[in-house]
């Protein structure tokens, strides 16, 4: 069992590597996504917390290619619209990264935008 779990983590780590280089993600961009601010630390692990991070960016950034497309995705998430950049938002936590997940299923539903 540990040794599967250590498997996973790290597989899941090698593909969350994939996905900061595919979004030109930088050390301290990664670090925001997915290290739980000292003052809002809960009584949880920051490992599950990290871990948690990840699995939500990945399954994000499949939705968000298909609604922007693979080369607008980069510079969209940089795009400061309505005081902050969409990845300024996703570093408030799991919370907000579900909400967009959320928001992206809907509008791929209501047929995508690509603006």
């Amino acid at each position: 069992m540990i040794i599967e779990n250590q498997m996973e983590a790290e597989a899941l780590e090698r593909q969350f590597l994939a996905l900061s280089r595919r979004l030109l993600l930088n050390e301290d961009e990664v670090r925001l996504l997915t290290h739980e601010p000292a003052a809002e630390r809960s009584t949880g692990s920051p490992q599950a917390y990290r871990e948690t991070c990840m699995r939500l960016l990945l399954r994000l950034e499949a939705l968000l290619v298909a609604l922007k497309g693979e080369d607008e995705l980069v510079q969209w998430l940089r795009c400061e619209e309505l005081g902050q950049t969409p990845l300024a938002f996703l570093s408030n936590g799991p919370d907000c990264i579900r909400a967009m997940i959320l928001a992206a299923q809907s509008s791929l539903r209501s047929g995508g935008f690509r603006s």
